[in-house]
This record gives C-alpha cells, structure tokens and sequence, in this order.
C-alpha cells in the first residue's frame, strides 16, 4: 500500500493542526532566545504569557505558522484530505482561540 494513502487521511491532519502551533510555540520561544530578547526558562517563558495578555494573541498567531507549513506540505504532496484536518482545526479551534485572546 502507497504510503500517501495511508497517511492522507482527515484525521491526521486534525491531529497534526492540533499539534502543530505547540510545536510552533517552542519554535517561537527558541528564535527569541537565541536573538536575545529572553532571559526566560522555557516555562518560564510560557508563565510569562498566560499571565500577559498584550502579547498571548501574537505569540498564538506566530505560533499558528506551523499549522500553515503543514497545510502547504500536505497539499504539495497530494494528501489533500489531511490537509483539509489542518484547515479545520486552524479555521474552527485556533481562529476563535485567537479572535477571543486580541478581543478579551
């Protein structure tokens, strides 16, 4: 069996657009330490934005690219059913996350 049928599948897609923005998160934090912006710990640094809430919608934005490398890789390589699981999560989990945290 192809391995693109396999794995082209909604589900893995949802998962994966679930996961994705976490790891885009440490993504985040790792580009800001190394730049020098952040003398925080890795929890530290997530302490330091559930308790900011100027910067928790753009840090979840950022954060929400990953969900957009998924999605293009998905659909470059022809697995548009898993690549349609990314788009629902990010349209219908992390868009409204989003939206309440710049209005809140």
């Amino acid at each position: 069996m192809n391995w693109k049928l396999r794995y082209n599948r909604v589900s893995l897609g949802v998962v994966l657009g679930t996961l994705g923005p976490f790891l885009g998160f440490w993504f985040y934090y790792f580009i800001t330490l190394m730049g020098g912006q952040m003398k925080h710990t890795p929890m530290g640094f997530v302490h330091f934005v559930m308790n900011t809430p100027s910067v928790q919608s753009p840090v979840v934005s950022l954060s929400l690219i990953m969900n957009l490398a998924l999605f293009f890789f998905f659909i470059w390589k022809k697995m548009d059913l898993a690549a349609r699981g990314v788009l629902t999560m990010t349209m219908f989990a992390w868009a409204p996350l989003v939206v309440y945290l710049k209005f809140h």
